[in-house]
């Protein structure tokens, strides 16, 4: 089973400095980029560097739950994920819209495949769907996700858990090394 780790940085480096070391971009081979970041890391090691590392441990990624139930939605009804409005349509949806189905598992389907090809929730949000129920996972881990809201006014949609009512995520075990 994997688990969530998260490594937060503070340098007193630019953004760009950082990023000319580590290269992480496109079209340089991933090995590449690590050994930047292994060379950086003992740079600050050595004390050539300075910064400190926050290190979580074993973090939980938030979610919520939406139930879809027989019947659908109805045209032109809405729903906000993450600050981002998704409209029900009876034909073609584009966008930030979805279809509405009579059929509850192809309602969610419909719902899950939009809010998962949204640019607006990429690195936000994903979500997946078992028989017309979504669950809707934060993509960081950690208590930002227990902030994230989800609003529905939709016909046959429920939220059945929202992130701030089921609070899950969380940072983990903190561990913090100044190296300054």
């Amino acid at each position: 089973m994997s688990s969530k780790h998260t490594i937060i940085l503070s340098l007193p480096d630019s953004a760009d400095t950082f990023t000319s070391i580590c290269n992480f971009s496109s079209g340089v081979a991933p090995h590449e980029g690590l050994q930047g970041f292994i060379n950086y890391l003992k740079g600050i090691q050595g004390g050539s560097r300075s910064g400190s590392l926050s290190l979580y441990t074993g973090a939980v990624q938030n979610t919520a739950v939406l139930t879809v139930s027989a019947g659908g939605s109805v045209a032109d009804e809405t729903m906000v994920l993450c600050g981002v409005t998704f409209t029900a349509k009876d034909g073609t949806a584009t966008g930030n819209q979805f279809n509405i189905s009579a059929t509850a598992a192809t309602q969610a389907a419909s719902m899950v495949a939009f809010f998962n090809a949204s640019a607006d929730l990429t690195g936000i949000v994903t979500a997946s769907n078992v028989l017309g129920v979504i669950t809707i996972t934060a993509t960081v881990p950690g208590l930002v996700g227990n902030a994230l809201v989800v609003t529905e006014s939709l016909t046959n949609v429920a939220v059945t858990t929202s992130f701030a009512t089921s609070a899950d995520g969380s940072n983990g075990t903190i561990y913090t090394l100044d190296l300054s």
